[in-house]
């Protein structure tokens, strides 16, 4: 049963994670919509409104929060692999 609530955990997450991205990317799609070359070139930062912008902000720091997020998992499965091989193999 554990194990269930774990994979329904993890499910969640991801699915909310996916949701996130989706929002945040049809936001940024407002700026392939309202784009016009006399602002500047396609995808700087002069050429964006304050919307644009600020999707853009909202879209890194969910990228890095997605990678501390991935350290993390990452860290607590290699600590979980190591007390594994211990109660193995022992201290050696």
């Amino acid at each position: 049963m554990v194990n269930l609530k774990y994979f329904l955990l993890a499910f969640a997450l991801i699915t909310f994670d996916i949701f996130i991205y989706v929002i945040l990317f049809m936001g940024l799609m407002s700026h392939e919509d309202t784009y016009t070359a006399s602002k500047g070139e396609y995808d700087s930062w002069a050429s964006m409104s304050d919307f644009d912008k600020t999707v853009v902000i909202g879209i890194n720091i969910w990228n890095i929060v997605n990678v501390i997020a991935f350290l993390y998992i990452g860290y607590l499965i290699y600590k979980k692999a190591k007390s594994k091989k211990l109660q193995l193999y022992g201290n050696n």
